[in-house]
């Protein structure tokens, strides 16, 4: 017997479930359900599974399910076995009464059973009709929220993170979110869903974050299959893989789906941004985001009644890039008043009422290089529209870090600041994604230094820096540049390819090449225009500079503005006095400034 003919079986049948003990108080009904308060009540529920229960405080699992824990002494590496079964027509125990999160969650949830049919929280829920087909009990989970752990759901066929599947229309689930990874191992034709594998009731007002995968069949981000009942103002975000995909639902022959929206990657050969499978026509006003989910279709296959007119087959559905999803104005027929909510342009539509919801707002900032990484962590606040939120409760259970995008900028840019690992599966968190580190150049003032040539003869064209410097390791490469030195006369020395990279800017300071005719003394005009004496010249290492013009040697005027420079332009030494030895130099050619006066020295 297949799936569906299991579940319409299952339409005429009368629940029985065990004698109801509970440990904890209250009486098990709709006015006066029983109060969950610990991992072991949770557990209760499988021998009440017609009563009502309402959690009192949050339920974490760990410990529970964890080696030594009373969950784990039951079922060891399976972890949590899953309230209500439904095995055969004659082996079946499913979940016919409710559950009243009343705002809290359950953590620390994981469960490995790749052979089980029907897994989740509950395995199996439904229901109860009485021999005349009136219904007796019908199914509420409301107000609860589902962390998976890191181990994830890995169930067989038809597996949820809430729900393996809910056989009846009146079955209702609200206000529920999951966060985690769903996972089925079944290679035959079944259903996986991050909130619920198979849907035959109401799921309102309900959201899914994680991963879901389902190679054998249909997978989709919010439900695996969708066949008899509604899916209005839900959301599934995250990377779903199957045979046939959707973003929200993986197979869809339901009733309605109504003002819900998917934004993940869909992986299959038959991956819709919304619906994998589709078999009804019955949507209206959901979208999905088209650069997240690599599609442009909204759905990735139909039956033969709805083949032929793209707009048919699409219809109700629209895709979205992912700034218009982030666009209020995209969702004109949606309620963005009392049931969605939007940070415009930062995230996409959350649901109100979790009272849940907030914007990350990272801190921009920026420096001059200095071959230094920047800072870490990056600093940041958290806002939220809903008043009951406690932003500063809020920032505190954060964990992760946000990150920079390329990571670890060192060099010139701008780089964006992303969420990274910053995350809370508690909040529903949109992310102020356009603020930016920018690391900006440094300035460096190059001159090039004047020279008088003869005609023929090969320029120097050295530079020297003038302000600014150089870090360790990065050098000025490349060359100064002279139009044309063919000609006697004056001509200007340009920056050429000269370059520290992009991490420097650099402001150039022209110089002038002076050509002359062979038949001129250099030696006399460079005389001419020289007040000063540098000797020895060569040098094995002393110099001392005169100034021809003073009786007393070199004034303190000048001794404050000598400079050698190698043929580089890279300064090699600044003394402080008219006398200064160079020994210590590689054997080559210098230029010694002084003041604008500028003497080639040879060091041998």
């Amino acid at each position: 017997m297949n799936t569906k003919q299991t579940i319409i079986y299952l339409l005429l049948i009368v629940a029985s479930t065990a004698q109801a003990q509970f440990s904890g108080t209250g009486a098990g009904t709709l006015s006066n359900p029983y109060m969950i308060t610990t991992p072991t009540q949770l557990n209760e529920m499988r021998y009440g599974l017609d009563k009502h229960y309402k959690l009192a405080n949050n339920i974490d699992l760990t410990d529970y399910l964890a080696p030594g824990g009373d969950g784990c002494a039951q079922w060891g590496d399976a972890g949590w076995d899953p309230v209500g079964h439904f095995n055969s027509m004659f082996d079946m125990a499913y979940f016919s009464g409710g559950l009243n999160g009343a705002g809290y969650n359950i953590t620390g949830l994981w469960i490995n059973r790749p052979d089980r049919l029907y897994t989740g929280l509950f395995g199996y829920i439904s229901s109860v009709r009485d021999i005349n087909l009136n219904y007796i009990s019908v199914v509420t989970i409301d107000s609860l929220g589902i962390e998976i752990a890191q181990a994830g759901i890995v169930g067989g066929c038809c597996t949820g993170g809430l729900v393996g599947a809910s056989a009846i229309f009146y079955d209702s689930i609200s206000n529920c979110y999951v966060t985690g990874n769903v996972t089925a191992m079944s290679d035959s034709y079944c259903h996986t869903g991050g909130l619920i594998g198979v849907n035959g009731g109401s799921i309102i007002n309900c959201y899914f974050v994680g991963n879901v995968t389902n190679n054998g069949s249909t997978a989709g981000g919010l439900a695996g299959w969708s066949y008899l009942g509604n899916i209005t103002n839900c959301y599934a975000v995250g990377n779903v893989t199957g045979k046939y995909a959707g973003g929200l639902v993986g197979e869809y022959s339901g009733n309605r789906i109504t003002n819900s929206y998917a934004a993940g990657k869909v992986t299959s050969n038959r991956a819709g941004g919304l619906v994998g499978w589709r078999l009804s026509l019955g949507i209206t006003d959901c979208f999905f985001d088209t650069e997240t989910s690599g599609l442009t279709s909204g759905v990735g296959y139909v039956n033969s009644l709805i083949i032929g007119d793209p707009a048919i087959i699409n219809s109700g559905i629209t895709g979205k890039t992912t700034a218009e999803m982030r666009a209020e104005n995209t969702f004109e027929n949606w309620d963005v008043d009392d049931i969605w909510g939007i940070y415009e342009g930062y995230g996409y539509p959350y649901l109100r009422s979790f009272n849940n919801d907030i914007l990350i707002m990272p801190e921009s900032g920026g420096k001059t290089y200095d071959k230094q990484p920047v800072p870490m962590p990056i600093a940041y606040d958290v806002i939220s529209d809903n008043p009951i939120v406690d932003c500063t409760i809020a920032k505190a259970l954060l964990t992760g870090e946000l990150a920079y995008s390329p990571e670890a900028p060192i060099n010139v840019g701008e780089y964006a600041i992303v969420q990274h690992t910053l995350y809370n599966p508690s909040y529903q968190i949109s992310f102020k994604h356009d603020e930016t580190y920018t690391i900006t150049p440094r300035l460096l003032h190059v001159q090039a230094v004047d020279e008088t040539i003869y005609l023929n003869q090969t320029p120097v064209l050295a530079y020297s820096i003038m302000s600014g410097d150089l870090l360790s390791g990065d050098t000025l490469s490349g060359a100064l540049y002279v139009e044309d030195d063919s000609k006697k006369g004056e001509h200007k020395i340009i920056r050429g390819t000269l370059t520290a990279g992009d991490n420097y800017l650099i402001i150039f300071t022209a110089g002038v090449l002076t050509v002359l005719d062979n038949n001129v003394d250099l030696e006399e005009i460079l005389a001419e225009k020289q007040a000063l004496m540098v000797y020895p010249n060569p040098t094995s290492g002393q110099l001392i500079i005169n100034n021809e013009q003073t009786t007393f040697g070199i004034s303190q005027l000048i001794m404050n503005n000598i400079q050698v420079f190698d043929l580089h332009g890279k300064l090699a030494l600044q003394p402080t006095t008219n006398s200064f030895d160079i020994s210590y130099l590689p054997n080559g050619t210098y230029m010694v400034k002084v003041n604008d006066e500028v003497i080639k020295v040879v060091k041998k």
